[in-house]
């Protein structure tokens, strides 16, 4: 079965827990980096908070590295000019972790950026390092996936089109939020990987709709 991790700011000190229903269940111990507490023997502590008392991390902390994949949902692809089913590699790029932020803070647009965008994704968060080719299987997906977040990749588009800079546009100081939850994944929980729906809403209106099963 999943569980939520909420990495939290409380009473002046930085802690992970368990989250369920608003109830935070702290864990014992301190964990600085999002590796340290993965690794972790995790023991819960009996007293909880209520996750409105509680002032909201980033899940994923700025000692990692923030790789992004590209042109990876049929119908962005077409709506982008591009044919999906001639794709014949994955296109990878990278945003700075300076840009990682808490899933609620406030976004700061440059004075620069004028074009702004937003798109929904679903951040997967590695288990172990990885450093040597390696071949992933369905079967051993989860040796090397931890669980899952959902991202918001901001990009300035007046910077990335025009002057062909992913990481530059892309990279700006809180674009890139993160969370609010860290989901662990089970080995059986591996097959939602493919069917899950992934919605963004700009003041309550619907902009973005789409399933894991459309990507390329």
């Amino acid at each position: 079965m999943a569980t939520n991790l909420i990495h939290y700011e409380y009473e002046g000190r930085a802690r992970w827990g368990v989250i369920d229903g608003g109830t935070i269940t702290p864990i014992a111990g301190a964990f600085a980096t999002t590796g340290e507490v993965l690794a972790a023997q995790r023991a819960l502590e009996l007293t909880t908070i209520r996750e409105a008392a509680v002032k909201l991390l980033s899940p994923v902390t700025r000692n990692q590295q923030f790789i992004c994949q590209g042109a990876n949902y049929r119908q962005h692809m077409i709506e982008s000019g591009m044919d999906p089913d001639a794709k014949k590699f994955n296109m990878i790029f990278t945003k700075a972790a300076s840009c990682i932020a808490p899933a609620n803070s406030d976004l700061v647009k440059p004075r620069i950026v004028n074009f702004l965008d937003y798109e929904i994704e679903l951040g997967l968060i590695i288990r172990r390092d990885i450093t040597a080719p390696v071949t992933v299987t369905d079967d051993t997906l989860h040796e090397f996936v931890a669980g899952i977040v959902i991202v918001n990749d901001y990009s300035a588009r007046d910077v990335q089109i025009p002057q062909s800079q992913f990481y530059k546009g892309k990279s700006f100081r809180t674009f890139g939020p993160i969370g609010p939850y860290l989901c662990l994944l089970e080995p059986d929980d591996m097959r939602s990987l493919k069917n899950l729906d992934l919605r963004l809403t700009v003041n309550g209106k619907p902009r973005q709709a789409d399933t894991t099963a459309n990507l390329v």
